[in-house]
């Protein structure tokens, strides 16, 4: 199972999230475990709970996001799980996808959680 981690500055990383063997994505809360959406391993593409299409992973980790039909460069994974968003013309490391077996994970990681992260 990966475990989606999100950068605390100056602190302990939080624990977010989860994606279990099957691909289905879990935020996580004190207390509460909510299904959130799934992962489809084959064509390396994220959707919500509700299907609909959300992106995808490039083979070299680049991560798509797919908006009212425009597709905009989100940021990246690396091969070991870090979570890069783009911003303007910096990338901002954002968690971390732990015992990530797949880069389409980290996709998802950044689709779900970080999306609209600022800083």
């Amino acid at each position: 199972m990966a475990e989606i981690y999100k950068c605390i500055h100056l602190n302990s990383d939080k624990h977010v999230g989860s994606i279990d063997q099957e691909g289905k994505i879990f935020a996580r809360q004190p207390g509460l475990e909510e299904y959130i959406g799934w992962i489809d391993y084959e064509d390396g593409e994220v959707y919500n709970r509700e299907d609909i299409f959300l992106g995808w992973v490039e083979d070299d980790g680049g991560v798509v996001a797919h908006y009212d039909e425009e597709d905009i460069d989100l940021g990246y994974v690396t091969d070991g799980g870090e979570l890069y968003l783009y911003d303007d013309e910096d990338e901002i490391y954002v968690g971390k996808v732990v015992d990530m077996e797949d880069s389409v994970e980290g996709a998802a990681a950044l689709l779900l959680f970080f999306d609209e992260e600022e800083e």
